[in-house]
């Protein structure tokens, strides 16, 4: 198994694991030293083009969801519900029944081995929240941070367009900068960020101007960077090529010290931006509209996030659907595994699925009625037999081991999946309410198991997303890339709690506490505030000062007032 912090760093204080090397590569290189026909994590993922998403180039036209129905059921989003687009952009095609054999004669099927017989924490000697934190933002990239940073404000003093006081940046100093970083989120203030540093009896933040001042934070941040600009050999082609590699390292540190439960999700995550970008993207339903997306793969149960790849624009390297080929590089690390992969209607489809089982993975996920392969005559709302169902009822057809689920509870509810049988076959009974004339009357109807399994696992990443979100200030900047590192800052912290849950399954910490150690372990009570004012040095027995000739000039005080030197009085 490999360890966690790097020992390249002499001056390390928190942590003393060896280093992989294998993940100790300089930032400015590893991204081209990855073979992307290998690895997917340094792929492109595809353009999300559907009825609530706009790819931006500046600024685009937003086309709404036509279905908005303010009933809700267990927990199944708006975006689960079946979308009323007669074609799919990414599938092509209407769905043709008689190209496939639906059949109601239900079979039950058994389940895949499933090859990881201990998963959580890799190493369960890391107890301390430092120290799993160091788990993933190690010694040596911190280290490689550094040296790009600096060497990006020599590049931009060079250029001169820059006047601003620069002091090389140390390592101690730029960790001590990512614990103020992180405070901030613990400690918000509305305004500018340099109100953590007002000296105003009710508003003042101590901790802060003790550690740094806020003229050296905000320089670090003008110039923290983690790729050489000039370096020749990066391909700026591809639009996320100044974060890739940071990208790169966090994920392979998640992938590496944590195995997860056999329930998997994926799920698109929203890094909140509004500034010129061309690959910015709407999505009408997230809680963050606008900004960033992340293609995210995360444990069901507690939400550790198992793989990301960022949206970076169209692509045409693939011959199947672009969502079966995202899917497909997001899992690609958790294939043949014996997985079970819970996904929305974006991704799900007969294709998708049966590419899936090929690689060992079983999924569930709900579906577009009128997606390629499904018996439309069956599953659309407007077909006859789904216009008769009563609340509660459902149709289940079986193709093979593929189960295809339409339930009527406020809406019709399509599932598509070929999870074993017993979280596929059966119903049982939840409650509802209803308004009446004589008030509310609580009532029970019938739930196909196949549902209640897809709202049990599917929300890992909403999960993952909730926690990151909770004590992360957002800066407002135009500087896209810098929100990027702010939201795996925060993630990684985010991570690092889980595991900590995980090991101390019986310590009931939060995660506000959490990460305050995380934020103490950073900062380590070191102060890098300057003195003001020339250096005093003391000069011993400054009456006989004219007879040393170790001193050619020093201060005295003079009778008449103010200070004058004492060689230059001799010798007037």
């Amino acid at each position: 198994m490999a360890a966690y912090c790097a020992e390249e760093s002499e001056s390390s204080e928190n942590s003393d694991f060896e280093s992989d090397n294998s993940d100790d590569l300089p930032l400015s290189r590893y991204c081209l030293e990855i073979d992307e026909d290998n690895i997917p994590l340094a792929r492109h993922p595809c353009r999300r083009n559907s009825d609530n998403e706009t790819d931006m180039d500046g600024i685009g036209e937003i086309v709404s969801d036509e279905s908005n129905d303010d009933e809700a059921f267990d927990s199944i989003s708006s975006s689960d519900a079946e979308s009323s687009a007669d074609s799919d952009s990414d599938h092509g095609q209407i769905a043709d029944p008689n190209n496939f054999a639906w059949s109601s004669n239900l079979v039950s099927h058994g389940d895949l081995n499933f090859d990881q017989a201990t998963v959580g924490p890799t190493d369960p000697q890391l107890l301390s929240p430092i120290q799993l934190f160091c788990n993933f933002f190690t010694d040596y990239i911190l280290q490689d941070i550094v040296t790009q940073t600096n060497l990006y404000a020599d590049q931009c003093r060079e250029d001169g367009n820059n006047k601003v006081a620069w002091d090389k940046i140390t390592l101690p100093e730029l960790k001590s900068w990512l614990g103020l970083l992180l405070a901030m989120g613990i400690v918000e203030k509305k305004g500018r960020t340099a109100e953590y540093w007002t000296k105003h009896w009710l508003l003042q933040t101590p901790g802060f101007a003790t550690t740094m001042s806020s003229r050296r934070f905000l320089t670090i941040l003008r110039y923290i960077h983690f790729v050489d600009n000039r370096d020749p050999t990066i391909d700026k082609n591809y639009k996320l090529w100044k974060i890739q590699p940071l990208i790169t390292y966090l994920t392979r540190r998640f992938q590496r010290v944590y195995r997860p439960r056999c329930q998997i999700a994926i799920d698109e995550t929203m890094i909140k931006f509004k500034g010129r970008l061309k690959i910015k993207q709407y999505i009408q339903n997230k809680p963050t509209k606008w900004g960033i997306k992340l293609f995210t793969l995360a444990e069901s149960k507690t939400g550790y996030v198992l793989n990301v790849i960022p949206y970076a624009g169209k692509r045409a390297d693939t011959d199947v659907s672009k969502t079966t080929q995202t899917v497909m590089d997001v899992l690609e690390p958790y294939l043949r595994r014996g997985h079970h992969l819970f996904m929305d209607n974006y991704y799900t489809s007969v294709e998708l699925m049966k590419r899936l089982e090929q690689e060992g993975t079983l999924s569930c996920g709900t579906v577009r009625s009128n997606r390629k392969g499904l018996p439309a005559e069956k599953m659309k709302k407007t077909a006859p037999a789904v216009k008769k169902l009563k609340r509660g009822e459902s149709i289940t057809l079986m193709q093979g081991r593929m189960a295809a689920v339409t339930w009527k509870d406020s809406r019709v509810v399509n599932l598509l999946t070929n999870l074993p049988g017993p979280q596929v076959l059966g119903d049982t009974e939840v409650q509802r309410r209803e308004k009446t004339k004589d008030g509310v009357r609580e009532f029970a109807i019938k739930k196909p198991v196949a549902i209640n399994t897809y709202n049990t696992y599917m929300g890992g990443v909403d999960l993952s997303d909730q926690r990151v979100s909770t004590y992360r200030r957002h800066m407002k900047s135009l500087t896209w890339y810098l929100q990027i590192f702010y939201h795996f800052l925060r993630l990684s912290v985010v991570q690092a709690f889980i595991i900590y849950k995980e090991l101390n399954p019986g310590n009931k910490i939060d995660q506000k506490n959490f990460t305050t150690e995380v934020i103490d372990g950073l900062v380590a009570g070191r102060s890098f505030i300057k003195k003001k004012g020339r250096p005093f040095s003391s000069v011993a027995n400054k009456e006989n000062i004219r007879f040393q000739e170790n001193y050619s000039h020093a201060p005295q005080k003079l009778e008449t007032g103010g200070q004058s030197c004492v060689k230059c009085i001799q010798t007037e």
